[in-house]
């Protein structure tokens, strides 16, 4: 048995990605992007024929679930995220994209595309989902696949070397023979037009003996004719060339993604932590003024709130609450992200975790007790508002939204006091939510 060379995979894969690139331009992008919205079966065609050329590039280069986990990158994620990505595709497929967040619809679409390969290829910042999300996506969304853009170009015009090293555990039949030369494509070229003129001289000698094979050849005749036609001819070159010239750069793209992103070189999360070393700069004393700036300024927010509310200054009717919860949600919502920035900042940017100290622990506790509180007003502000005027789409994406800043408030805190993936239990809770919403028929 002889085995397919690393070069040979690289080749494969890029004649496979002018298809994938063909599909994505024509049937997803011109079809769900730029024409009517509706029911479209060609996503979920996409994203199967995309995941399995990504599985197997993956596998025949060696990179598979049992290299994944003996690397300590996480074998769970890549899983999950495959599932997100064909439930997304089905919800397309069954209801079409959904009115009025059809934008959103798509760009988490593509957006959970590229951070499955991330996680299946491996090459995450810390080796799983975490702080380094929004790195991650910007990676996957443009490093990587700007950097490698000339790769299949590369690879597919790479002489292929001998190299022992280059062989993978990739098995084909054995084949001793040398490729055909010069020589040998003439002679095939000779036998194939003597076995056409053969089977021609055949064919017509035969129609007279059976109507049902004539039936058969003239059909036979008949499409090969179309095909060539004048008329044919023209639609190719009118409709189907252009497209096929413009799906290039979108098989590069793809490529360029996925096969950029096997060869990436990964940093692991002990050499990760060493580069962000040098950030570790601020000390303690700064979350007291930072954190504790804003709790007060937070405290003073719900003081003035329940003084509103002892001196009747809220809304009385179900209209007036309605137009409160709509110009406050968004407001809310804003806050919320801002104290997890703030936390997020402080990985970084703080010798020590907010939660490594006592003091800075409590006021950490303190700002996402805060936060659950925003978090928990701006879902009962919503609340009122879909009671008074019930659900449509963009009320359904906002009860998400708020569903997982509740989560993530809460996985925070939990975080403070106990060891957990706080982040990335969260991205998945979202993935894995935000998928199963889009299955909605609404």
């Amino acid at each position: 048995m002889k085995t397919i060379s690393t070069s040979n995979v690289f080749k494969i894969a890029a004649i496979i990605s002018y298809i994938i690139g063909y599909i994505y331009l024509k049937f997803v992008l011109c079809q769900d992007l730029f024409g009517v919205y509706g029911q479209s079966v060609w996503m979920l065609i996409f994203a199967v024929l995309f995941i399995l050329w990504t599985e197997s590039f993956a596998y025949l280069l060696g990179n598979t679930y049992q290299k994944l986990k003996e690397n300590g990158k996480s074998v769970v994620e890549p899983v999950i995220f495959m599932i997100c990505v064909l439930l997304q595709s089905i919800a397309a497929c069954v209801y079409g994209l959904h009115r009025d967040w059809d934008i959103y619809q798509l760009l988490i679409w593509h957006g959970t595309i590229i951070y499955y390969v991330m996680c299946r290829m491996g090459i995450l910042a810390a080796g799983r989902s975490g702080i380094f999300f929004l790195t991650d996506c910007f990676t996957g969304a443009v490093m990587v696949p700007i950097s490698n853009f000339l790769l299949r170009a590369r690879k597919l015009f790479h002489k292929e070397g001998k190299p022992e090293d280059e062989e993978k555990d990739f098995l084909a039949p054995d084949d001793e023979e040398e490729k055909p030369k010069n020589k040998d494509l003439g002679i095939i070229a000779v036998s194939v037009v003597v076995a056409i003129i053969v089977c021609a001289i055949a064919i017509s000698q035969l129609v007279g003996v059976s109507k049902t094979f004539a039936g058969i050849s003239e059909g036979f005749v008949d499409f090969w004719v179309n095909i060539f036609s004048a008329d044919s001819i023209a639609e190719f070159f009118e409709e189907t060339f252009p497209i096929i010239l413009l799906s290039i750069p979108f098989g590069c793209w793809l490529y360029a993604l996925v096969a950029g992103s096997l060869t990436k070189e990964v940093v692991s999360a002990k050499e990760l932590e060493e580069e962000t070393e040098i950030f570790h700069t601020l000390p303690s004393y700064s979350a007291y003024i930072i954190i504790g700036s804003v709790c007060a300024l937070y405290g003073i927010f719900f003081i003035s709130a329940f003084i509103d509310l002892l001196n009747g200054n809220i809304a009385t009717t179900a209209h007036e609450a309605s137009e409160y919860a709509v110009g406050s949600f968004w407001q809310l919502v804003r806050v919320v992200v801002l104290n997890m920035a703030i936390m997020g900042a402080s990985c970084f940017v703080s010798k020590e975790a907010l939660w490594t100290q006592k003091k800075t622990r409590i006021l950490a506790t303190i700002l996402f007790v805060f936060a659950l509180a925003f978090a928990l007003l701006a879902a009962f502000q919503l609340g009122v508002y879909i009671v008074g005027y019930g659900f449509t789409p963009r009320r359904i994406l906002s009860s998400w939204v708020v569903v997982n800043i509740v989560v993530w408030c809460v996985l925070i805190l939990v975080r403070l006091y106990k060891q957990i993936s706080a982040a990335q239990i969260g991205i998945l809770f979202a993935a894995a939510t935000f998928s199963i919403v889009v299955l909605g028929n609404f």
